[in-house]
């Protein structure tokens, strides 16, 4: 029969062998993910037609980021690349004046190497 003794002994050494697998094997790859560095306009009275400029951490696939960006309310525009990991969407049409606009970088971004991101990013901003 086993004592209770080495019963908490096995099941702090499962704990710690799954504590380890998860530090070893998840973790590294969650903090390395594709992470939104910059990002502008923000804050309020920011100009009707202010473009809209994101950068990564590192360069990404232009499709997959095309893809992830969301503009709410929606406002027509177009996406340029500056380089690898910085694009900036200019609007078509002037924002609507005094109007709050929330920008949404996806889940689901990959960057050049094809590594998907798991986190989302938003902000947003005023017109004047």
């Amino acid at each position: 029969m086993l004592r209770p003794y080495y019963i908490r002994i096995v099941l702090a050494s499962i704990a710690v062998a799954a504590l380890t697998a998860y530090v070893v094997f998840v973790l590294p790859r969650r903090i390395d993910d594709v992470r939104v560095i910059a990002f502008e306009p923000t804050g309020g009275a920011v100009a009707r037609d202010a473009p809209i400029r994101v950068t990564f951490s590192r360069p990404v696939e232009p499709v997959s980021a095309e893809r992830s960006f969301l503009i709410f309310p929606i406002v027509p525009g177009r996406l340029s690349w500056e380089d690898a990991s910085t694009f900036r969407f200019e609007p078509s049409e002037p924002y609507q004046a005094r109007t709050s606009y929330r920008i949404v970088i996806r889940s689901g971004l990959r960057d050049a190497a094809g590594n998907r991101n798991i986190g989302e990013t938003s902000w947003t901003f005023l017109t004047r």
